[in-house]
């Protein structure tokens, strides 16, 4: 299964809809693409590549962070891809259930629209093209009661077990061989 194949969706997605599409290489052997707003207020895809061919696994967290294409260490990501690496795959792509970016969720609350406009058309394109979508927002994803909103989006995913509220544990919070349940809004 090659993965450019895989993601060769991302740009044609971007365009259809005025979106801003960006791809860079961080280091030899890897790429990072991203979708945007134009205002850069939203961002509705992450996508890394790290193998020629492989399958490819969607993240789903809360929000993306600000500083999401600066030249940093990000443990999320680190940790999603020791996860994808561990299970075979040879890339990633993040979507979150709201796709403004803050550098917290709870900033999420105060916007008019946190969701974005392009949000769920790409949380169903990704998880249609996924071999596995992971539910992994922890318990800062219930704002406007958003899980609920996206279990019909999401091509059988699951999660790395439930935190104290029922929401899909976040996965620098888990141990490494922890198994996969399924994640259905009845889960939690």
């Amino acid at each position: 299964m090659d993965v450019a194949e895989q993601l060769g969706f991302l740009q044609p997605f971007a365009l259809e809809r005025g979106l801003l599409y960006q791809c860079r290489s961080p280091s030899i052997g890897v790429s990072d693409c991203y979708i945007f707003s134009h205002d850069m207020q939203y961002r509705y895809a992450f996508a890394r590549q790290w193998a020629t061919h492989g399958p490819l696994v969607l993240w789903i967290g809360v929000n993306p962070a600000k500083g999401d294409t600066e030249e940093r260490r990000r443990p999320t990501l680190d940790r999603c891809i020791d996860w994808s690496k561990s299970w075979g795959a040879a890339g990633l792509v993040f979507a979150n259930l709201f796709a403004a970016r803050h550098n917290k969720p709870s900033d999420l609350r105060g916007m008019a629209d946190p969701i974005g406009e392009y949000n769920d058309d790409a949380l169903i394109a990704i998880s249609a093209i996924a071999w596995r979508t992971v539910a992994a927002w922890g318990n800062d994803g219930q704002l406007l009661n958003r899980p609920k909103a996206v279990a019909d989006l999401l091509n059988n995913p699951v999660c790395l077990g439930f935190t104290s509220s029922g929401q899909p544990r976040h996965p620098l919070y888990v141990k490494g061989g922890t198994s996969l349940v399924a994640w259905t809004i009845a889960s939690h």
